[in-house]
């Protein structure tokens, strides 16, 4: 399989931006090696982007995710890229966190 390209949504950005910055005030090293651990399990994708489980809890047979520490990192496999939508904290009720999703 050829190496896809990882793309991230505006949505998935704000919700890493709002998790470091709630890290990074418990423990600014916390914060950077979650971010380390985002960026690598992003990185992945590039050459495994079906291993993630699907997405259930949405019947949204397209959307994959993994899981990153205590977030579920959500993404969508496209044609010759990976799109990822979405880090939400596990602790959160999905469609609920769906539903209010950054555009």
């Amino acid at each position: 399989m050829a190496e896809q390209a990882v793309r991230w949504a505006y949505s998935a950005r704000a919700d890493l931006l709002e998790a470091l910055e709630y890290l990074v005030e418990q423990s600014p090293a916390a914060a950077a090696a979650f971010l380390q651990q985002v960026e690598e399990t992003g990185h992945s994708l590039t050459h495994f982007p079906d291993r993630g489980a699907k997405v259930v809890d949405l019947d949204a047979p397209n959307l994959r995710q993994l899981t990153v520490g205590r977030y579920r990192l959500i993404y969508r496999v496209e044609p010759g890229a990976v799109g990822i939508v979405r880090l939400i904290h596990g602790s959160r009720e999905l469609r609920e966190a769906w539903r209010h999703r950054r555009r």
